[in-house]
């Protein structure tokens, strides 16, 4: 179990980041990370993503996050294969943007859509790629809402009214997902599936190098109460 003294700093390093005291919050996250907190070291990996109280650092941003991810951190783990898309290891990162997507975050879904479209790091899925940008578009992502219209003109009505259907459904299943996720820290690390479906007219391609902003770049600190996992 997390000890006293770890929540205690991690508190603290909240207290000081709200404050503006970037470098206390840095200098309380890391004593609390170094003794196992994994929301301490979600914090220092957004401390690293946005470059403050710390030189800006993606490398050392994931590496942050994933410490937190195998602790069971689930939004670290989100996190995680973004920037690791970021970086440029676009093939490493997709288990961990589909089951990010998969629990319904909607900057991971933007980017598996994308992919979906696209075709070139997993199979075309029409269908699946409009549910996904569907939803990233439904909870208020703008750059999906832009892609989803440049979708309107490349896939047929059929597969967009598919696309509708499943997104429906991944609705309902998301935060049952991200429940399912949380308790067996399963960080999405099963190969991305190859889903089969008619070959289709290539279009141009929707290409996501720029990530949408994280909507915590800001604030990077979560709840500092939280209990750890069990073991």
């Amino acid at each position: 179990l997390m000890t006293a003294p770890a929540l205690a700093d991690t508190k603290a390093g909240v207290d000081a980041w709200q404050a503006g005291d970037y470098a206390t919050a840095i200098k309380e996250w890391r004593a609390a990370a170094d003794a196992g907190d994994p929301d301490a070291a979600f914090n220092l990996g957004q401390a690293y993503k946005t470059g403050r109280g710390v030189t800006q650092d993606l490398n050392q941003a994931l590496d942050w996050y994933g410490r937190a991810a195998q602790a069971g951190h689930i939004v670290a783990a989100d996190n995680y294969g973004l920037t690791l898309y970021q970086l440029g290891r676009k093939s490493e990162a997709m288990p961990f943007i589909q089951a990010a997507a998969d629990r319904g975050e909607p900057r991971a879904q933007y980017v598996y859509g994308a992919e979906l479209f696209n075709g070139k790091l997993i199979e075309k899925d029409w269908p699946r790629a409009y549910a996904m940008m569907n939803r990233a578009s439904a909870q208020g992502l703008a750059p999906a809402s832009r892609v989803l219209a440049e979708m309107d003109q490349h896939i047929p009505l059929d597969q967009r009214q598919q696309g509708l259907a499943l997104s429906a459904q991944l609705e309902k299943s998301e935060a049952q997902e991200r429940t399912r996720q949380m308790s067996g820290y399963d960080m999405g690390t099963a190969p991305v599936s190859a889903p089969v479906r008619p070959a289709a007219p290539k279009p141009s391609n929707i290409e996501t190098f720029q990530l949408p902003p994280s909507q915590t770049a800001s604030a990077p600190a979560p709840a500092p109460a939280a209990a750890a996992p069990a073991a």
